[in-house]
């Protein structure tokens, strides 16, 4: 089962807007509710954990099988929201 970030109304209400519907040209994803919510944003607690850890950035990528660009890009946001 897959648990999605919106429930089927709110969906439905931003569905016409989205690319990748069967409709629109080219090759399209299984499931373009499955883009709503990045693994970035999935793993952003742990990557902000190891900082405050005192981790390198390049030991926290390869201990979460992404890149050391993904954990400098989720740092990056986090201390522009903390503005």
């Amino acid at each position: 089962m897959i648990r999605f970030i919106l429930n089927d109304d709110q969906w439905a209400i931003i569905d016409p807007y989205c690319l990748g519907k069967i409709t629109d040209p080219g090759q399209t994803g299984r499931d373009p509710r499955l883009f709503m919510e990045a693994k970035s944003d999935k793993l952003a607690p742990k990557v902000l954990q190891a900082i405050e850890d005192g981790r390198s950035y390049r030991w926290i990528a390869r201990d979460l099988g992404i890149s050391k660009n993904t954990v400098t890009d989720i740092v990056r946001r986090h201390r522009q929201n903390a503005l």
